[in-house]
């Protein structure tokens, strides 16, 4: 378990809850060619038939956490990851109505929220949850701006 990549189990159970939360849901798009769910992409996955406003996940990181146990003792180790990863509010409105779709991602991807992870006995996020700077970018005369949030997550078998 010590080369397992945790992160794609990470983010199936964070899209999850955000997709059976209300109000959330009820802020951002529904996905493009008749499927009516939110419009939660993975990063770098968005369709160009995207309507906004949506968000993504994704620029996950993964550290070691493996002190868990006695290592001395092998049927005591303990195999953990330490996680963050990148959740941001994408869209075409006021910077209000961004931070308001971060502010219902916050709500339900709370500080010591227990997570179920495919593989793991235990999960959970972390207190942290770390509004970045806006993101503006101007095309062609049309504004977009990006509202990234990271979130920290442990999990341990």
């Amino acid at each position: 378990m010590p080369s397992e990549v945790a992160l794609s189990a990470i983010y199936t159970a964070l899209k999850t809850l955000m997709v059976a939360y209300a109000p959330l849901t009820a802020l951002l798009a529904v996905k493009p060619l008749g499927v009516s769910v939110p419009a939660i992409y993975d990063e770098g996955s968005v369709p160009q038939a995207a309507t906004m406003p949506y968000l993504t996940i994704g620029a996950g990181t993964q550290t070691p956490w493996h002190t868990m146990g006695d290592a001395n003792d092998p049927t005591a180790k303990r195999w953990g990851w330490n996680s963050t990863l990148q959740i941001k509010a994408v869209g075409q409105g006021n910077e209000a109505s961004g931070l308001a779709i971060l502010s219902q991602v916050a709500t339900v991807l709370y500080g010591g929220r227990n997570l179920t992870l495919a593989g793991y006995n235990t999960a959970w996020i972390d207190d942290d949850f770390n509004v970045q700077p806006t993101l503006v970018t101007t095309l062609a005369g049309v504004t977009t701006r990006e509202w990234p949030a990271i979130l920290r997550v442990f999990c341990h078998d």
